[in-house]
């Protein structure tokens, strides 16, 4: 039996989306976003864990490296390309121009280790591929070595415990090498996600009663501005700076409950409802290509300032005074959505000759 699809989710999904691009573009707000945000993501990635999952390993692993693996291999490599034609769109030299330095690079994108600048945002498909087939692991080792559903669980959270204690400590020690900090800290997250879903089976306890939602998220939402001015220190999962365990957990909690609340609102709205739910089912686009689709405006600040257009490669923008982030905003939405409209077309064109010349 097919499941039938979250809607909320994908609102959610669209909602997180944009707030990141809008952190990104350097947006009013971007460090009370920051507090949640990545966080929030893998909190989905939990909440949608299919029961029975880890039994079957092997394809499990199989469906994580179509998903999340082939997009950043080809997300780095297409980057990799456009800075060996065209070096000028990079900050900085990403590897030396010669046979060693390509093939170096190479089988850097093949081990999840050649981001450039611009493919910066696919950190998130590493961890999160990581994060998915360890979490089966652990509860398929857990399903062969208890029998008890609930010490299973309790075992399950106890690792996930553990897990945020460590990133805690790599955070301390200023330790993050092949972004182990993260992977641990990002587990955490995954983790309450997953018991988020498992305390409120079936939705009935806070999406059926409004009012206690509500209060919930007019809670959390007034837990983020204290928290924000708690630290001046903006939490990074990318560099996993968490601040520390307590912070990282009450903030992404927090920030689940408004962007849940938020996406039960617009879910109520024909036309919000179809916005933001496609663009949380073709955000991986989004967040894979809008570092470059800001290029273009920082090409138009560069020739509207007068400066050199070696500030095109500012990172992650060359200016935000005014109201320059919304134009950063539109077009790290517009263009991966438009590319991807492009590349479908092309796609239906290619079938459709394909199929007359059989």
């Amino acid at each position: 039996m097919v499941s039938k699809r979250d809607i909320s989710i994908d609102i959610m999904k669209g909602i997180l989306i944009l707030l990141m691009v809008m952190a990104h573009a350097q947006g009013p707000g971007h460090r009370l976003i920051y507090l949640f945000h990545m966080a929030v993501f893998f909190m989905i990635s939990g909440y949608l864990w299919k029961e029975g999952a880890e039994l079957n390993i092997i394809p499990f692993i199989k469906r994580k490296i179509i998903s999340l693996y082939i997009p950043y291999v080809v997300c780095n490599t297409a980057y990799f390309v456009w800075y060996l034609v065209t070096p000028v769109f990079f900050e900085r030299e990403i590897c030396e121009r010669n046979l060693y330095g390509v093939l170096y690079e190479t089988i850097k994108i093949f081990l999840f280790r050649g981001r450039c600048a611009m493919s910066g945002p696919t950190w998130f498909l590493a961890v999160l591929f990581i994060v998915s087939i360890g979490y089966a692991l652990v509860r398929k080792i857990l399903i062969c070595k208890i029998k008890s559903d609930s010490m299973r669980y309790y075992l399950l959270t106890l690792s996930a415990f553990i897990s945020l204690v460590i990133g805690y400590v790599l955070y301390i020690v200023d330790f993050n090498l092949f972004q182990i900090g993260t992977i641990f800290s990002s587990y955490a997250a995954f983790h309450l996600g997953n018991m988020i879903k498992y305390i409120t089976k079936e939705r009935q306890l806070l999406e059926r009663n409004v009012m206690l939602h509500t209060i919930l998220a007019i809670f959390a939402g007034g837990g983020l501005l204290i928290l924000l001015n708690l630290s001046d220190t903006e939490i990074r999962l990318i560099t996993n700076t968490i601040v520390n365990p307590i912070y990282y957990c009450f903030g992404m909690l927090f920030g689940w409950i408004v962007i849940r609340y938020i996406a039960m609102i617009f879910d109520r709205f024909v036309y919000l409802r179809f916005i933001f739910s496609y663009l949380g089912i073709y955000s991986l686009i989004i967040l894979c290509a809008h570092f470059a689709a800001f290029r273009i405006v920082a090409a138009i600040q560069c020739i509207f300032y007068g400066l050199s257009m070696s500030n095109v490669s500012s990172f992650p923008v060359v200016k935000v005074a005014g109201l320059w982030w919304l134009a950063y905003l539109t077009v790290g939405i517009g263009v991966p959505l438009l590319i991807r409209c492009l590349f479908i077309s092309f796609k239906e064109r290619v079938l459709k000759y394909n199929n007359e010349a059989e």
